[in-house]
């Protein structure tokens, strides 16, 4: 894959990079792609240290799960009340939407993804690692009445394949659905560095509404990576950044790439 041309953005006066999505989720030789099948729906944001996330789009889903704290999915919502969180919502169209009938709307996870070395620096303290991940996934991002499936259902599989059509028909691929693992590849191969999943939060709309969620996803997106740019530049100093942001626009995998030897910029 050649570098792909990236643009930079302020956002909560942190510095990030957008690369677009049209870029990293080309189709390539020997590929057939189905009207049914996930795309990258928005493009992939960066932050100073690589921290990435991005929208994947699901047309027509799997039904939305009923989820256990501790026990996985029970099955799908069946729209008669009694399974439903919140009763009170059932005169709410847009709301029903995203726990009854989700197969005939949309599904949007939002996928956040670092470099094995963020990760393994995060994951160091096992207390505070996770603590520190959700908060800079969750707070601040997207509303809460975009209803994200936020449980990690670990013991079971990714969020994400809660969503996909036939997923459980396939082979996991180390815990990351084809899609997302397509996307994260292909980042690799533009900056040289791995990168590894580190949460997905998957929500089910009606297509009424697709663009006001999509903007809603894609802002989640931005304050996710500035989120970890401010918490990384605090509490892990030895952390090494991947894109150098001083100049005033950025190819990744060329002028991003902090120079040969070097950890962080001066």
């Amino acid at each position: 894959m050649s570098a792909t041309e990236g643009q930079l953005a302020l956002y909560n006066e942190r510095q990030i990079i957008a690369v677009p999505g049209a870029e990293l989720d080309q189709v390539q030789s020997g590929e057939v792609v189905r009207s049914e099948d996930p795309y990258l729906a928005s493009d992939v944001y960066q932050n100073s240290f690589g921290v990435a996330s991005f929208a994947l789009g699901i047309p027509h889903p799997s039904q939305r799960p009923v989820v256990y704290e501790g026990e996985g999915t029970a099955g799908p919502y069946h729209g008669d009340g009694e399974d439903h969180p919140s009763p009170s919502i059932s005169g709410d169209p847009v709301k029903r939407a995203h726990f009854y009938n989700t197969d005939r709307g949309f599904a949007i996870v939002r996928t956040i993804i670092a470099p094995t070395e963020v990760t393994t620096a995060l994951h160091e303290d096992k207390f505070l690692g996770p603590a520190v991940i959700d908060k800079c996934c969750l707070e601040e991002t997207v509303p809460s009445d975009l209803d994200e499936q936020t449980m990690q259902t670990g013991l079971l599989e990714p969020a994400s394949w809660l969503a996909l059509p036939g997923a459980r028909d396939w082979d996991h691929i180390e815990g990351i659905n084809p899609y997302t693992d397509r996307i994260r590849q292909r980042l690799q191969a533009a900056t040289g560095s791995e990168y590894e999943l580190l949460r997905e939060y998957p929500s089910w709309h009606s297509y009424r509404v697709y663009r006001e969620v999509l903007e809603q996803i894609i802002r989640g997106c931005k304050a996710t990576v500035a989120n970890f740019d401010e918490v990384l530049s605090l509490l892990s100093k030895g952390t090494p950044k991947l894109h150098d942001f001083k100049g005033q626009s950025i190819e990744v995998g060329k002028v991003a790439l902090l120079p040969e030897g070097k950890s962080e910029p001066q």
